[in-house]
């Protein structure tokens, strides 16, 4: 269950408390969905790379991914199973580096899945060019666009999928 606008809310009033059953139960929620392979497991490396895809809107240093990626990794074997995550979240507050790159996430899934006006897990131009003006209130060209496109889709589908959909929206 992704997280609500309320939850959001309530999370940022509460600066540095421990996190509640609900919320970390949307925490694992989230964490679940980048398992990519559904193996139950997340890599390290993908880990990081969502920590510094997101860098910049998270204002995380190097210095802070690498200490976040062993805290959460205490095995060292390069896989986090949802033990190992929830294991990690005991005595975390919501200013916690993972926690809050998920919270991105979720407020970014919660957005794709509403310009994904044909719930096809993918965003076309035309959806595209929505967001982008619902954003930042701007009327945004074609050309625009199609740059936007071919900057972010990766595999050259002409789709934006969810993933190439976080790049956009935390840089």
């Amino acid at each position: 269950m992704p997280f609500t606008s309320k939850d959001v809310l309530n999370i940022s009033k509460m600066k540095r408390l421990p996190l509640t059953k609900d919320q970390v139960q949307k925490l694992k929620t989230e964490f679940m969905a980048l398992d990519a392979d559904g193996d139950g497991t997340i890599t390290v490396v993908e880990l990081e790379k969502v920590l510094r895809s997101m860098r910049g809107k998270l204002k995380a240093s190097e210095a802070d991914i690498k200490k976040a990626i062993k805290e959460i990794d205490k095995d060292g074997d390069g896989t986090i199973d949802l033990e190992e995550y929830l294991k990690s979240r005991k005595g975390k507050t919501n200013q916690d580096l993972i926690h809050r790159a998920l919270v991105q996430r979720s407020r970014v899934r919660k957005e794709f899945e509403r310009f994904d006006q044909d719930n096809s897990g993918f965003i076309t131009k035309e959806e595209l060019m929505a967001v982008i003006q619902a954003r930042a209130a701007v009327t945004i060209t074609v050309e625009q666009i199609e740059k936007m496109m071919a900057d972010s889709d990766e595999n050259n589908d002409g789709l934006i999928n969810y993933e190439e959909f976080v790049l956009i929206m935390t840089k």
